[in-house]
């Protein structure tokens, strides 16, 4: 079995050295590892240095969105445009923010003119919560192989009342990731309707094991 993630606190290796606190503090939030101890001391650091390269803003705003906090992540999104403008990275996790916090036109807006599967389904996403159908189907027609883009592509066609042609989707995204907590979500929405309550039942408690 492989050893836990480390959870503590990042320090350098060789402190008598010195290290850039910059890039310690990005460590400390890296892969989500210490959030609580991460954040604040990264935002510390970038408010009084003030960096001029974007990946450092970037860093942070990643970490608000690990930690849930998506009004702080669209914040230092938009930091690191301001440092950047045009900075693509920034861009596609702004748009991502931007869906969580509910803005889907604005997410839209940033998004369209982006490219790259990640892209194409959160601009789905965002026309899908819009209810522009038919953008979404077209955002998503290039992406291949994709447990979101199927799940998306379920949602499309029951947004069209197509149950049956949604119903494969669902399970398609779960061949892809049975761990899916939406796909198992909207599938046992969609049994439920159809009064099928064992195997709704079934596929809602798995989406809560995937996402208590």
């Amino acid at each position: 079995m492989a050893d836990p993630a480390y959870r503590g606190e990042v320090v350098p290796y060789y402190p008598d050295k010195g290290a850039d606190e910059l890039y310690v503090a990005v460590a400390q939030v890296r892969d989500g590892a210490n959030l609580d101890g991460g954040i604040p001391r990264l935002r510390e650091a970038i408010e009084r240095l003030k960096p001029q390269q974007p990946e450092f803003y970037l860093e942070l705003a990643r970490a608000f969105s690990k930690s849930g906090n998506s009004a702080q992540a669209v914040h230092w999104c938009e930091e690191a445009l301001r440092v950047r403008p045009g900075f693509v990275p920034a861009q596609m996790e702004l748009g991502a923010a931007l869906i969580t916090a509910g803005d889907f036109a604005r997410a839209a807006a940033t998004l369209r003119d982006l490219s790259g599967p990640s892209v194409q389904t959160n601009l789905a996403n965002a026309y899908i919560r819009l209810g522009r159908i038919d953008l979404a189907e077209q955002a998503l027609r290039a992406v291949r192989d994709d447990p979101d883009a199927d799940n998306l592509m379920g949602m499309v066609e029951s947004a069209r009342s197509n149950y049956a042609a949604a119903e494969q989707f669902f399970r398609k995204a779960l061949e892809l990731q049975t761990d899916h907590a939406e796909a198992h979500q909207n599938l046992a929405n969609l049994l439920a309707s159809r009064r099928d309550y064992p195997q709704a039942a079934y596929h809602f408690r798995q989406a809560i094991a995937a996402n208590p």
